[in-house]
C-alpha cells in the first residue's frame, strides 16, 4: 500500500511539475494588460502549442513600447518583445507572435485597433491558415452558409444583405475579419468557440440556432477560407 501511494505521489507530482513547465511569463504595460488583447491571444497559443503564459512584473518574457522585435501598434505606439531569457517556451512564444498566425491573430481584435508595424505589412499579404481545408468547406456551407454565399455550392441561398466569402475577400483586411469573424456584430449573438469565446448569457440565450465549434473547425473554415479566390466585382470595394 505505501509502494502504492508512493507511486502515486510520484506520477501526480511528476505531472504538475511538466505542466508547470510548459509556461512562460510575460510582463506587459499596465495599458496592454487593460485593453482585453491578451485574453484574446493567450487562450489561442496555449490551443497550439500546450504551453501557458502568465502575467508577471519579472517576465521572461517583456512587451515595450518602442523597443524589442517589433510586434504590433496601437494608438500610433509600435510594441516589441524581447526575451530577458533564452528559454526554449519562451523562444516558441515569440516565434508565434512574429509569425503569420500570431500576426493575424492580433489585428483580429478590437476592430483593427491593433495593426502591424510597417515594416512588417508586407508578411500578412502572404499569411496562410493550417487547417483542414476539406472539412473546412463543409464546416463553411453548414454554419456560414445560413446567411453568406460561401461558393458556388449554395449560389442561390444566403440572406441578401450579407456579402459573399468571395466579395469579403476583396478587402484589404479580410484575414483579420474572417479570423475574427466571431467578435463582429451579429455573430457574438450566436457564435460559441470551444476555449476561445465566452459562454453565452443565460439571460439573454441565441434567438437562434448557434453555431458551436471547436477551434480546429474553426481552423478548417479559415483554411478554407484562405484557398477560396477572390470574386472580381469590376471595381474597387467601398467598405462602409
Amino acid at each position: 500500500m505505501r509502494l502504492v501511494l508512493a507511486l502515486a505521489f510520484l506520477a501526480t507530482t511528476t505531472t504538475a511539475g511538466m505542466a508547470q513547465d510548459r509556461q512562460v511569463t510575460l510582463s506587459v504595460p499596465a495599458e496592454i494588460a487593460d485593453s482585453g488583447l491578451l485574453k484574446h491571444i493567450l487562450p489561442r497559443f496555449k490551443l497550439k502549442t500546450q504551453i501557458a503564459v502568465e502575467l508577471d512584473d519579472a517576465g521572461e518574457v517583456s512587451l515595450v513600447a518602442g523597443d524589442g522585435l517589433p510586434v504590433f501598434q496601437w494608438q500610433n505606439v509600435v510594441y516589441g518583445v524581447s526575451p530577458d531569457q533564452a528559454d526554449a517556451h519562451a523562444g516558441r512564444f515569440i516565434d508565434w507572435l512574429t509569425s503569420d498566425i500570431g500576426q493575424n491573430t492580433i489585428t483580429s481584435f478590437g476592430d483593427g485597433a491593433f495593426t502591424l508595424p510597417e515594416i512588417e505589412a508586407a508578411v500578412v499579404e502572404e499569411v496562410t491558415f493550417e487547417g483542414d481545408v476539406a472539412a473546412g468547406e463543409d464546416l463553411a456551407h453548414l454554419h456560414c452558409g445560413r446567411c453568406h454565399v460561401v461558393s458556388k455550392k449554395n449560389r442561390m441561398g444566403g440572406i441578401g444583405s450579407t456579402p459573399s466569402f468571395g466579395a469579403m475577400k476583396n478587402f484589404t483586411d479580410w484575414q483579420a475579419r474572417f479570423s475574427g469573424f466571431y467578435s463582429l456584430n451579429p455573430h457574438p449573438a450566436f457564435t460559441q468557440i470551444e476555449d476561445l469565446t465566452d459562454p453565452f448569457d443565460p439571460e439573454r440565450p441565441p434567438m437562434v440556432a448557434p453555431v458551436e465549434l471547436n477551434y480546429a473547425e474553426y481552423e478548417a473554415i479559415l483554411a478554407y477560407v484562405g484557398k477560396l479566390p477572390v470574386k472580381d466585382l469590376g471595381g474597387a470595394i467601398v467598405s462602409q
